[in-house]
């Protein structure tokens, strides 16, 4: 069972219906849109984890949706249903990182497969996210200086304090690092990098004094 939610797209009916009921079974909660319009509007407005979508629909197709949701939440699972004649549109959709394709008719056992591989990415996600939100917590402690002082310290003892936090921040920031680097998380480069200059620049400092 999952508590997962995730909107159906499909311009035919019967099969929406048909994989609506399919999924609720499942344990998904369920959305329903039509055509590729009305699934970015949903989209946004309800943010589900997963989206089924078919790659051949008047007006925007799938291939243009996958682009638009990835582009608003990159984290989000697409799995797109296609048809024969359709690897053009494959091609496009590997592009923007579709999840998973499965053909028509859906069988249930390679669409079990795909919801299950988009479950264990969000599961992944999740976790990165979290590893990086304790990497920060740990970070803007340090930049803090919360070490605890019991009483006035002379000043070669503060230099040491203040070397050790800056030792501690080092470590944090190669962590986050490493982190980024094997996730190819390159949004959280320019944070990082900018918490190294200001580390060396202090530590130039702390050296020039006597």
């Amino acid at each position: 069972m999952t508590d997962q939610s995730i909107l159906i797209v499909d311009d035919e009916e019967g099969i929406r219906k048909v994989l609506q009921i399919s999924l609720m079974d499942s344990g998904f909660q369920v959305l329903l849109a039509e055509d590729g319009e009305s699934a970015l509007r949903m989209f946004l407005q309800e943010r589900p984890a997963i989206v089924l979508t078919d790659i051949k629909m008047p007006g925007m197709d799938g291939v243009e949706l996958l682009r638009r949701i990835k582009e608003e939440s990159p984290e989000t699972e697409v799995i797109m249903i296609t048809g024969h004649g359709d690897m053009d549109l494959v091609v496009k959709s590997l592009k923007y990182e579709a999840t998973y394709f499965i053909t028509k008719p859906v069988d249930d056992v390679i669409l079990a497969a795909a919801l299950e591989r988009a479950e264990k990415q969000i599961d992944s996600h999740r976790k990165r996210e979290t590893r990086i939100a304790r990497l920060e917590e740990m970070l803007a402690d340090a930049m803090n200086g919360a070490e605890p002082e019991s009483s006035p310290a002379s000043g070669p003892t503060r230099i040491l304090r203040e070397v050790r936090r800056m030792a501690l921040r080092m470590r944090i920031s190669l962590l986050a690092l490493d982190q980024a680097i094997a996730e190819g998380n390159i949004r959280s480069m320019p944070g990082i990098y900018t918490a190294l200059q200001e580390i060396s620049e202090r530590m130039n400092v702390l050296a020039k004094r006597e």
